[in-house]
């Protein structure tokens, strides 16, 4: 019930004012965040739009008027933007490095350091770097094999021949395939 409220009390900061349809035409949005692109819809830019509401997708309770900022609520971006027949609607997306004075915060980089993904890995600098087939290493999220040794990455097929070597020295259990 406590989100309900908080979520009612954020929504009420969205600025609705009423006025009579006859004021402002649905060919009369505005939307202070576009550039001409996506019908303003930046979800990095806080804007401001302003005209009628899209009635079929009414989250205003039936007004004919509104001043839209965008704004966060934990963690969402309320994105209002001018759709193609000029009205105003919303959009909510989540922001993935957080939300904050209504536009999701863009963040350059990695934020887990030694993260791993697609043959690259976040760096001690926080920047995505391709991972090494061979070379000079200093931690094993830097290595394809996901194996630093002594300062080199060793290739996994190498360090499953030596694994194995010393199974068959030691006369220990199956291979490692």
């Amino acid at each position: 019930m406590k989100k309900e409220r908080l979520f009612g009390v954020l929504i009420s900061l969205v600025l609705i004012s009423l006025a009579s349809a006859s004021a402002l035409r649905p060919d009369n949005c505005n939307d202070s965040d576009d550039d001409g692109v996506n019908n303003g819809i930046d979800y990095y830019v806080k804007g401001l739009a302003i005209g009628v509401p899209n009635p079929l997708y009414d989250w205003t309770g039936g007004a004919t008027h509104i001043e839209a900022y965008d704004l966060c609520v934990m963690g969402q971006v309320y994105e209002h933007y001018c759709d193609d027949e000029g009205y105003i609607r919303r959009e909510v997306v989540v922001c993935k490095n957080g939300c904050g004075d209504g536009a999701c915060i863009w963040k350059e980089g990695c934020d887990i350091i030694g993260l791993r993904d697609n043959r690259k890995y976040c760096g001690l600098g926080s920047q995505w770097e391709d991972q090494k087939q061979e070379g000079r290493c200093q931690n094993n999220f830097e290595c394809r094999g996901n194996f630093c040794l002594a300062s080199e990455c060793v290739d996994e097929g190498l360090l499953i021949r030596i694994i194995n070597w010393f199974k068959r020295f030691f006369g220990h259990g199956n291979q490692i395939e």
